[in-house]
């Protein structure tokens, strides 16, 4: 095909052409001939070397699978098995979640017969998923840039993208015991025992097993003294993830679906690090994912799996959640449902009764869709009728959260500040409180 520099050739040609038949003018008519052919002409043996047969590409990636926000180094290696290329564009085609951060996606050069050029790049994918890096484009010039061939190479590379790690590395290190009892009232439960670790002294009980007796503190207070020990009690807990359509209000990057996701790792990692059994159930019209509790590092790496993957579509069919997910828990659980309540409430309250009957727990956090929109509206008028729709999702919110308390369901509303912290909170509570216990 021609360049726009051999359409340009090709137009002055036919236009000289135009004006030396309309003037007689044979020495325009002469130039318009020798225009067309110049760029007539090299187009056939262009044709003929098929560049693209000759070149050869290979990408290769860092790794396969990286955490969004990460950086991922891709390195490409072009090879010309043919003739000389005078000049080539390549281009490798990205996801659109993908920033370049350093280097470039794109390469012009000259390749000599039977040569290799190898160039790479840094990337950050912002957003989790399963993303494709391809295909790549390739376009050959000629010399004087009048013809181009230009070609797609499918050379796909898969990648899965997990949810961001920056709230785990965020979070790291109020993960430990004292620092999360200061901030969120994170405690052991007391209990006695043998080869737990020691609380303190206190006055003997008669239900004290005599094993237990301080005899130092006993000869030093003249009383019977007890040690007394203290304990974590593991728990059980199970996300139910609400992955509707609805879910996805707000910003690509920071709508209530994400914020849900990176609140469900956040509290996966704090919960496998105190040795307590998650689990994780993504529902909307069917059960998308299904992930038995239990503890072990690898179970970690089974939620960011399947949250890496799952796309949001379809309604909210919770009855039928639960129902499967209870009919494969052996044991009651603690619940941690994440939705925004914009599905039917009868089903929800079905759902309920189907937890309770089984002597387990239910808490609701719920993203308000409004809070997550906010930063989509940039006009004074966009903001005055955002408020009057918030005024109305609001109430009707309210007739959902009345009816779910009176089955003794806490609702905590949230928006992007404060999703993470209640969600750390709330399991905290529970810890304490024992629910769920393994």
């Amino acid at each position: 095909m021609f360049t726009s520099r051999g359409q340009i050739l090709v137009l002055s040609g036919v236009f000289l052409l135009t004006a030396g038949f309309s003037f007689i003018n044979y020495y325009l008519l002469a130039v318009g001939v020798m225009l067309i052919f110049a760029a007539v002409v090299n187009l056939p043996f262009f044709k003929l070397k098929n560049y693209s047969e000759n070149i050869r590409i290979q990408r290769f990636l860092s790794s396969e699978k990286i955490f969004a926000l990460d950086f991922l180094h891709v390195t490409v290696k072009i090879e010309n098995t043919g003739g000389v290329i005078d000049y080539l564009e390549f281009v490798d085609e990205l996801p659109k979640t993908f920033k370049i951060v350093l280097g470039r996606n794109s390469l012009s050069t000259y390749l000599a017969a039977g040569s290799k050029i190898e160039f790479s790049y840094i990337v950050q994918p912002r957003l989790r998923g399963v993303y494709r890096l391809g295909p790549s484009k390739i376009t050959v010039h000629d010399r004087l840039h009048l013809n181009s061939d230009e070609t797609n190479f499918e050379n796909y590379s898969e990648i899965l993208v997990y949810p961001p790690y920056d709230d785990i590395r965020r979070y790291g290190q109020i993960t430990q015991r004292r620092t999360l009892g200061v901030l969120f009232g994170a405690h052991k439960s007391k209990d006695k025992g043998v080869g737990m670790d020691f609380f303190g002294i206190r006055r003997y009980d008669p239900s004290d097993e005599l094993r237990w007796v301080d005899w130092k503190a006993t000869a030093r207070t003249g009383k019977l003294m007890s040690r007394e020990y203290e304990t974590e009690r593991n728990i059980k807990i199970l996300i139910l993830l609400d992955s509707s359509s609805s879910m996805c209000g707000g910003e690509l990057e920071n709508n209530k679906f994400e914020y849900s996701i990176r609140a469900a790792v956040l509290l996966a990692q704090i919960a496998l690090s105190r040795r307590d059994e998650i689990g994780l159930v993504a529902y909307s019209s069917t059960v998308n994912i299904f992930i038995e509790p239990k503890n072990g590092r690898r179970q970690l790496f089974r939620i960011l799996e399947a949250l890496a993957k799952i796309t949001p579509s379809g309604l909210s069919q919770t009855y039928n959640a639960v129902q499967y997910t209870v009919n494969r828990l052996r044991k009651n659980a603690f619940y941690i449902m994440l939705t925004d309540l914009e599905g039917s409430l009868q089903p929800l309250l079905e759902s309920v009764k189907l937890i309770k009957a089984r002597g387990s727990e239910l808490l609701i956090i719920s993203p308000f869709t409004p809070w997550f929109e906010a930063e989509l509206y940039s006009s004074p008028v966009e903001k005055v009728l955002a408020v009057a729709v918030a005024e109305e999702f609001y109430e009707n919110r309210q007739k959902k959260i009345f009816e779910l308390n009176k089955y003794m369901i806490p609702v905590l509303n949230v928006g992007p500040e404060d999703y993470i912290p209640t969600v750390m909170a709330a399991y905290l509570k529970a810890k304490k409180r024992g629910i769920g216990l393994t």
